[in-house]
């Protein structure tokens, strides 16, 4: 019996459901029958595209779009203020090694552009390998459809009040600390320029 071969073959549904691996609500979008049939239609995540439905769900949809291209415009608008900053500076306390005691992870980034910013994101959209654990500076990405932009963050270590003798060492920190600063500062301006 001879092979059939099955090229690509995917199916149009429409969400019922905003998700964020698949997209928003009332979002129409291409997927594999098998997942269709055994995941988003018995669940009622989603309903076929059939024309009937595309004509049932045509304003929502519209409403969607619209929602879509608002949310990608203030994104932009963000991303353009937060470029126009040059970065985000983060202050964690560290132990001797140089390793942060407290990690920086996603939440930390979210919270810190709503606290600057007044804008909340989504915290699905961030994408980090790994949780920061060094001081410097690091770029996080931000993917969210199409939109794929940067945030430059940096990351410096918070003073204790400490004794006499740890003051030394401290110092010595600090001065790495301000050189790391004034290095990207210089770099910003010659980015300005």
């Amino acid at each position: 019996m001879a092979k059939r071969l099955i090229k690509n073959r995917t199916i149009d549904v429409i969400l019922l459901e905003s998700d964020k691996n698949l997209g928003e609500k009332y979002e129409v979008i291409s997927v594999k029958p098998i997942f269709a049939k055994n995941v988003l239609l018995p669940k009622w995540i989603a309903v076929v595209a059939t024309a009937d439905n595309l004509h049932k769900y045509e304003l929502k949809m519209q409403k969607t779009k619209e929602k879509l291209a608002n949310k990608v415009k203030s994104l932009n608008e963000l991303f353009m203020t937060i470029q126009k900053d040059w970065w985000i500076v983060v202050t964690k306390k560290m132990n001797e090694k140089g390793t942060l005691y407290d990690k920086v992870g996603s939440d930390d980034v979210l919270n810190l552009v709503e606290e600057k910013y007044s804008i909340k994101l989504d915290a699905y959209c961030i994408k980090m390998k790994k949780k920061i654990s060094a001081i410097g500076e690091f770029k996080v990405s931000y993917k969210y459809k199409d939109l794929d932009r940067n945030i430059l963050l940096i990351v410096k270590w918070e003073e204790v009040k400490t004794t006499k003798e740890e003051k030394g060492n401290k110092e010595e920190k600090k001065g790495n600390n301000e050189e790391q600063v004034e290095n990207i500062e210089e770099r910003s301006e010659e980015k300005s320029e």
